[in-house]
């Protein structure tokens, strides 16, 4: 009787398997599904349009790159992720593919602010001719050997 009632339990437990792996692996898709949509969310969420945004910061390319060399720490309490509006000499115009780079600073030194264009402005820069001053408007990502600013704009902010 006992043999009975063991097998009986063993077969009714072989008989749930398949139930609780298939539920297990619905829950595995569901949290699948859940990720996929969470990070095509995230890369596909509009993004703030900088280019419509005022800086709030307001600086000079001189200015800016001796911050940097003079207090990098400093400088990316004040500048990092920041909107700035830089205003330079327009120094070389870089194509990239479908990249567009200004490089904004003064004729005497070798460092400067390398300004990635948003796509949108590549009309804007058929204007500009190297050696006029120019102000920038971009996120500031920090200092390598130039200050690199992205999502760049010209701008007349002054």
């Amino acid at each position: 009787m006992l043999d009975y009632q063991w097998s009986t339990r063993q077969l009714e437990f072989k008989n749930m398997i398949p139930k609780i792996v298939e539920q297990l692996l619905l829950i595995m898709a569901f949290l699948i599904l859940l990720v996929l949509v969470k990070i095509n969310f995230l890369d596909n969420q509009s993004h703030q349009d900088d280019a419509m945004v005022k800086a709030s910061i307001f600086t000079t390319s001189s200015q800016l790159l001796e911050a940097y060399k003079t207090d990098e720490a400093l400088a990316n309490h004040n500048y990092l992720k920041q909107l700035v509006a830089v205003s330079g000499t327009l120094q070389s115009i870089e194509q990239n593919g479908q990249d567009s780079i200004l490089v904004i600073g003064d004729t005497n030194t070798f460092e400067t602010v390398r300004c990635h264009l948003l796509p949108k402005e590549a009309n804007a820069i058929q204007s500009l001719k190297k050696g006029e001053q120019v102000t920038i408007k971009g996120i500031c990502s920090g200092y390598l050997m130039d200050v690199i600013l992205v999502n760049c704009s010209v701008t007349d902010q002054t």
